[in-house]
């Protein structure tokens, strides 16, 4: 799914709280996965709340979905690619 296209990562505040976040595209450019945590976190430390992007073949957006279907701040960026989605 994702490519050896590079990971785009910004740090932004958000009500005073410092986050980083991680984008990873596809070979077309679609954002597949994205990836917020508080600013200081390794992509290796299981605080990061991670999304799914999918896209049909004409690569319109069709949705998005959670790994095991939980928003929480509890993944890893790295096993990004080995979690159920929902």
């Amino acid at each position: 799914m994702s490519s050896n296209v590079p990971l785009s990562t910004w740090v932004f505040d958000q009500g005073g709280s410092n986050f980083i976040q991680r984008i990873d595209y596809d070979i077309n450019s679609n954002a597949i996965y994205l990836g917020w945590a508080q600013a200081g976190s390794a992509t290796s430390d299981s605080t990061w709340r991670i999304i799914q992007n999918t896209y049909d073949g004409s690569n319109r957006f069709t949705g998005s979905g959670f790994p095991s279907g939980s928003c929480a701040f509890n993944f890893v960026w790295d096993n990004r690619t080995t979690y159920s989605y929902s």
